[in-house]
């Protein structure tokens, strides 16, 4: 009944936790004197004038971003480490009629883009991850890890194995903190 009522419990947190994460769904920011309204759901722009659509692929890092515009012409940039490169489709640059340009857009959308995940917080997720569920299922064997060894012939208290169990739903709660942790 106890590993019924412990499994519960960590499903119920870990839907709380991960119903607390979140988004918003609209940006906004004012370049070069022009305000710019930026929907992630629909993934459009608007400058206030014109509405412009957009897809958008990666991280903070590297990404690519497609700006179309109204008149069907579109903007690629791909963005790696540092550097990057792109320009119009289309041979848009000889009857450019927008007042703003694809690199303006491309830059608003980057800064909506999530940052690359931490992978060292990851591993230190998984590695607690695994202690604790070794915890949880295996309290007998982890106890025996732990101060079994230094006896002979000594059986553990139910103390000891409950004091177990709990360290590994605290080492598997630890983790999945940490491991949403390198995705903010």
């Amino acid at each position: 009944m106890m590993k019924k009522w412990l499994l519960f419990c960590l499903t119920a947190l870990c839907l709380f936790l991960f119903a607390a994460c979140s988004q918003p769904v609209e940006y906004s920011a004012q370049i070069n004197g022009r305000d710019y309204l930026l929907d992630t759901d629909s993934q459009t722009i608007s400058d206030g004038v014109n509405i412009f659509s957009y897809t958008a692929s990666g991280t903070k890092d590297r990404y690519t971003v497609v700006i179309s515009y109204p008149d069907g012409t579109s903007y690629v940039w791909e963005q790696s480490d540092g550097s990057g490169s792109g320009g119009w489709r289309a041979g848009l640059e000889d009857e450019y009629q927008y007042d703003v340009d694809g690199s303006t857009l491309c830059d608003l959308v980057a800064m909506t883009l999530p940052d690359p995940p931490n992978y060292g917080r990851i591993i230190i997720a998984v590695i607690l991850a695994g202690i604790g569920l070794f915890n949880i299922v295996r309290p007998r064997t982890a106890w025996f890890l732990d101060s079994g060894w230094k006896y002979k012939d000594a059986e553990p208290s139910d103390m000891a194995l409950s004091a177990h169990v709990i360290g590994g739903i605290l080492a598997l709660v630890i983790a999945v903190i940490v491991f949403m942790s390198a995705f903010a």
